[in-house]
């Protein structure tokens, strides 16, 4: 089936690595979707150096190599298909996502401020490349173009459908008040376009996202059994559960957010001679407690061999995701958490009060330990400030 030597010997080579990973059974039984792959590349290439980015773009598409995440991956480790292939693959989904934005603001008052917007965040973008900030330091890449770019989107339509605005000239603090009310989802999406807004075009008045302090929201803090039931149960997880109670695990022991769940790497986590793991999640190294480190050791040994065959073999993150090298989404835990009628702020706010009755109680010592910053300890802490329990208790989540 394969014509070419340096095609056969690459198809060779990643079948004996495959036989290696799974075995010669599962191997088997996904030969023959991977011999398309290789087959495509013999017909297309006369030799390896043929293997450009725009090749193999051209020739499956981004959707294309992200279902065959295996042998593509094997290409990239192998150094057959040059590193930059994924950097440009990336870069064209999010340049495509970003022009449907475009695309429907067509017709609309503010298309040409989109516009000017998308071209003011490239510039941005190029500055954080041209000073060094690439591949694994990157910052202001392609996905947060798309995302500042979305948000505003939503903030115009928002300006137009609910308050009637048609220049970007008749914006109001109350709109954009109004507008993270309803979406405080974007808050922090629609600061960029607010800098943008401010320096940028000409307003009668400045705008600015305003940090607004609020009352306890009720159901921030799990019932004490509530909280108990989840930390057994995780503790608990049987083979099919671990990733989602590691993860529940690091967020209602640890105070972690999504964002910094999802970016731990394997290498984060230290093995003592004792068998229990170190992290540091803030400034200072903690020891995981030892039921959690037994988890986590589960889960690792499990890690490789349950890897499905389209995953990449040797993701840097703790909790790949479906992209090639990259973490699990914080969309996947957030929809999980919504499953168990649970959020984020829940379990942070829950495993700060709790810390806090278990003696945690200077802003520096949760600072130390969970690496949240001095301002957001010094807010919780004044939220579950002993005058304030009898409140706490009368809003937190009942059983059910």
């Amino acid at each position: 089936m394969l014509s070419r030597n340096w095609s056969r010997e690459a198809f060779e080579g990643f079948c004996s690595e495959l036989v290696n990973r799974v075995g010669a059974k599962l191997a088997a039984l996904r030969l023959e979707r991977y011999a398309l792959f290789f087959a495509k590349l013999d017909a297309a290439c006369a030799n390896p150096t043929e293997l450009s980015a725009d090749l193999l773009i051209g020739l499956f598409g981004n959707e294309g190599l992200r279902r065959q995440a295996v042998p593509y991956g094997y290409l990239l480790r192998t150094g057959l298909a040059p590193q930059e292939t994924e950097v440009r693959r990336e870069l064209m989904i999010e340049e495509s996502r970003q022009q449907s934005i475009l695309n429907r603001a067509q017709g609309h008052w503010y298309l040409d401020l989109l516009n000017r917007y998308q071209r003011h965040l490239s510039e941005i973008s190029g500055r954080y490349q041209d000073r060094g900030w690439n591949d694994e330091k990157r910052r202001f890449g392609p996905r947060t173009i798309t995302a500042n770019l979305r948000a505003s989107e939503l903030f115009l339509g928002h300006l137009e459908t609910i308050h009637g605005v048609d220049e970007i000239q008749r914006i109001d603090q109350v709109h954009l008040n109004r507008f993270i009310l309803d979406n405080p989802g974007y808050r922090e999406s629609i600061r960029a376009f607010v800098r943008f807004l401010n320096r940028k075009v000409k307003l009668f008045r400045k705008v600015r996202v305003e940090t607004v302090t609020r009352a306890l929201p009720e159901g921030l803090f799990l019932e004490r059994t509530r909280y108990q039931d989840l930390l057994g149960n995780w503790l608990r997880a049987g083979k099919k559960d671990r990733k989602e109670a590691l993860i529940g695990l690091f967020m209602l022991l640890y105070a972690q957010s999504i964002k910094k769940v999802v970016r731990l790497r394997v290498s984060d986590m230290l093995k003592g001679i004792d068998g229990t793991y170190r992290i540091s999640f803030g400034r200072a190294e903690i020891a995981l407690d030892k039921r959690v480190s037994e988890l986590l050791e589960r889960y690792l040994k499990e890690r490789r061999a349950l890897a499905t065959m389209e995953d990449d073999w040797e993701n840097a993150y703790l909790f790949p995701g479906r992209r090639y090298g990259g973490h699990l989404s914080e969309a996947a835990i957030s929809n999980q958490l919504k499953k168990r009628e649970l959020s984020a702020e829940q379990l942070f706010a829950s495993a700060l009060y709790y810390a806090y009755l278990s003696g945690m109680r200077h802003p520096k010592v949760l600072v130390r330990a969970f690496g949240i910053t001095d301002y957001t300890a010094i807010k919780y802490l004044n939220l579950i400030n002993p005058r304030l329990t009898a409140e706490t208790n009368m809003r937190t989540v009942r059983n059910g």
